[in-house]
């Protein structure tokens, strides 16, 4: 059995039924969930259905997959020193996006293959996030419905066509905000 049918609760006729282009979620409200608390394992869903899923691949949280959409990507620190995160497809060595987080301010950046910028901004005191172009246009609203919640709320707010093409852009953008919040809990203690 392939890693996307293993990935999933559900059974593959079902999931392969879900696929369809992240766009076309356009105005509805998905969710993202800890799939077990004892483990680092996410599911995006749509309306109850998975369709793409995250989980940690090695013990140090410096490697974890994404899978869904029939692929799987690979998620890597190159350095403990940096924050960046790169993405590849599986068992391919070319970079096709990255993660680079800004120092100090609330606006982090991915940079996908053509050049192309998508912004992650936070809004700290609202418990939401949003994934933005370079004009500042939102395109994904995040939102914890509870403060601390584990369940996340998603909502496609622009058609764009780097989310059909890279879907794996709403579990990176989760991943580096849940990323964030776990260095911040770990200072404050």
């Amino acid at each position: 059995m392939d890693y996307f049918s293993n990935s999933f609760s559900v059974n593959k006729e079902k999931a392969k039924k879900a696929l369809k282009n992240l766009s076309e979620y356009f105005g509805q409200e998905l969710e993202i969930a800890n799939k077990n608390i004892f483990k680092s394992f996410y599911e995006l869903k749509a309306n109850g259905i998975p369709i793409l899923s995250l989980r940690g691949t090695d013990f140090w949280g410096n490697h974890h997959e994404i899978a869904g959409f029939e692929k799987v990507w690979e998620l890597s620190k190159p350095s403990v020193w940096r924050s960046t995160i790169e993405v590849r497809e599986k068992d391919s060595s070319a970079v096709i996006a990255t993660f680079e987080s800004s120092a100090f301010g609330k606006t982090n950046t991915i940079t996908l293959p053509r050049g192309e910028k998508l912004l992650i901004v936070t809004h700290i005191w609202k418990s939401m996030y949003e994934l933005q172009n370079e004009l500042g246009t939102r395109l994904v609203s995040f939102e914890n419905k509870k403060w601390f919640s584990p369940t996340i709320k998603i909502t496609v707010e622009k058609k764009l066509d780097a989310l059909d093409k890279y879907p794996f852009i709403l579990m990176l953008v989760f991943f580096t905000v849940l990323q964030r919040q776990h260095q911040a809990a770990a200072v404050s203690v």
